[in-house]
């Protein structure tokens, strides 16, 4: 069963094989009725505490972003 999102609600999913400076978490939260994607890295002060810093990606928001892990692909293009 899918979690329904309230207005300010959200959830994140931990991702396998991160590298790099790709983040740790990502999902989506509900702003205006709209689903808006956001991602989030767990990282560590100086002192080891952990802490989470968050980005709304609206990149992905203007391009369609559906609830998927990633846009649509438009397969128009493919010639054979």
């Amino acid at each position: 069963m899918a979690l329904e999102l309230q207005e300010g609600q959200g959830k994140l999913f931990a991702r396998r094989n991160v590298t790099g400076k790709q983040p740790t978490h990502d999902g989506e939260m509900m702003i205006n009725g709209e689903l808006i994607p956001i991602s989030a890295w767990v990282r560590e002060d100086k002192n080891g505490n952990a802490w989470v810093s968050f980005q709304v990606d609206e990149y992905k928001q203007k391009r369609g972003y559906n609830g998927r892990r990633r846009p649509p692909e438009n397969d128009d293009d493919i010639r054979f």
